[in-house]
């Protein structure tokens, strides 16, 4: 039977072959300090969104979209969206994010976001003005800050 004798290893010592988190060695800059105040959320929301009791935030569009849609059984309606209510994003939100090629990241968060099926996000999307999807983007960045 064999002993593994380990040394101890002094903190001054300073090993250069090492990731350089562990060459950082122990000391008070090593201290997390939970005491300290939360920052605060620097994400400022636009005037025109309203905070919802339940924290989502909705934005009111500033200009209507009116979208058509087919449903499963062939017939087409018409919708107009003129507001997106968004909720935070989870980790399986954020994990379907990622699976996504680049070129879709945006529309898989909005749909995720809004609660809204990936095409509807596309074709909102599409049309929405430049001013609200500033806004949209605000709100996504302050519910997951």
């Amino acid at each position: 039977m064999s002993r593994l004798t380990i040394a101890p290893v002094s903190d001054d010592v300073v090993d250069e072959g090492a990731p350089p988190a562990a060459a950082a060695g122990g000391g008070a800059a090593d201290i997390v300090d939970e005491s300290a105040a939360a920052p605060e959320n620097k994400v400022e929301l636009p005037r025109q969104v309203r905070r919802n009791e339940d924290g989502s935030l909705t934005l009111p569009l500033r200009q209507a979209i009116a979208i058509q849609i087919r449903d499963s059984n062939g017939a087409v309606r018409q919708e107009t969206v003129d507001s997106l209510t968004f909720r935070p994003l989870n980790g399986a939100a954020l994990l379907k994010i990622q699976e996504t090629k680049a070129s879709r990241q945006t529309i898989v968060s909005l749909a995720l976001a809004a609660g809204i099926s990936e095409p509807r996000a596309q074709r909102v999307f599409n049309e929405m003005l430049l001013s609200d999807v500033k806004a949209a983007s605000a709100c996504m960045e302050f519910l997951n800050e």
